[in-house]
């Protein structure tokens, strides 16, 4: 199957994406529960709720510590505010909401300077797939 012809998840899913756990609420706030540890830097991550995929980033740190961000948002932190109080909406309404990786390939390099896939696919992703929580530019 052509990678075009498959949904949002699915494309993902085709290029190495996988399911690392999903957010719950707890009696603190939020919170994520790992199907298992995640502890390498430079991944790509998504929030995807049914077969919707919602939010695309990207991190040098481990995915546990980037996360930490989103469940306890500063109050300046205006994109992990944003996805917070959407997630926290979301489970409210009985929908779940996973995190799905990627691993990052590693650096290439033109010349001198190194070259994040990361960044560059990050990019792509939101290009073609326009999650709604990545919208920049709108009021939130």
């Amino acid at each position: 199957m052509r990678e075009e012809s498959l949904d949002a998840l699915g494309r993902l899913v085709a290029i190495d994406f996988k399911r690392i756990g999903q957010w719950r609420m707890s009696e603190t706030g939020l919170d994520f529960a790992s199907d298992h540890r995640v502890t390498e830097p430079n991944v790509l991550y998504a929030f995807v709720s049914g077969r919707e995929v919602l939010y695309v980033g990207k991190t040098s740190r481990p995915i546990a510590k980037r996360l930490y961000g989103y469940q306890n948002p500063g109050k300046m932190q205006l994109t992990n505010v944003y996805c917070n109080r959407e997630i926290c909406r979301l489970l409210t309404e009985k929908r779940p909401v996973e995190v799905f990786v990627r691993h990052a390939e590693k650096l290439s390099r033109i010349g001198s300077f190194a070259i994040n896939e990361a960044a560059a696919l990050e990019d792509a992703i939101i290009r073609e797939l326009r999650p709604p929580w990545n919208r920049t530019g709108k009021k939130r």
